[in-house]
């Protein structure tokens, strides 16, 4: 499975990071730029002495509500398209920026797809009756289904990728200057540019 990394061009730091130190930064909770992120409703029961038909009520609630979250749940968040516009646009610095193309063979266990719904999903929040961290964490509204999304989960800041870079994919607008950095970090990762396919309004790899 190969999985796909933006970064923009700056700051230069955070890419240089990955293709040297061949690691991911995965980001504490409330870090992820989505304010819906990790939202969800919970059912609270009605006391039995209220009306037999009395409906249960609903309360918006968050991962953090629930009883399995321990505060340490660390996401990185990668994608499984390297042809959307959208991601170019908005995750590498409007095309003048990379996707880095990382290999996950081998070690699917550890990446899980990201559903999309059309609202906040309702899970319960106990140890028994909720859901685990992951599933609320992987789950988002169907505004972000361009993303493709794949979740790295980690209790750790980084998740090592060592031997797993394959190529290194150029914006259309990206500069020279960053072409000649990528190939010096990495001499033995091909490094290209992406073009643009006007017909298809997509990137061409």
């Amino acid at each position: 499975m190969l999985l796909y990394k933006y970064k923009p061009p700056s700051p230069l730091e955070y890419l240089i990071d990955i293709v040297m130190h061949e690691r991911l930064y995965c980001a504490e909770y409330g870090e992820l730029n989505d304010p819906f992120e990790g939202q969800f409703y919970s059912t609270v029961p009605r006391p039995l002495w209220l009306a037999f038909n009395s409906p249960d009520e609903k309360r918006l609630s968050s991962v953090e509500d629930l009883a399995a979250w321990t505060g340490n749940k660390r996401i990185c968040s990668l994608s499984d398209t390297s042809s959307d516009i959208r991601m170019w646009s908005l995750y590498a610095g409007g095309h003048r920026g990379v996707a880095v193309e990382i290999d996950f063979h081998g070690i699917e266990e550890n990446v899980r797809k990201v559903s999309y719904v059309e609202s906040l999903r309702e899970w319960g929040t106990t140890i028994l009756g909720g859901a685990r961290p992951e599933e609320v964490l992987s789950c988002k509204t169907q505004q972000w289904q361009y993303e493709c999304e794949h979740r790295v989960f980690s209790d750790k800041p980084y998740f090592p990728i060592v031997g797993r870079i394959r190529r290194i994919l150029l914006g259309a607008r990206a500069t020279e200057d960053l072409e000649a950095v990528l190939h010096k970090l990495a001499p033995t990762v091909k490094v290209m540019r992406a073009t643009l396919d006007h017909d298809g309004v997509s990137v061409r790899i």
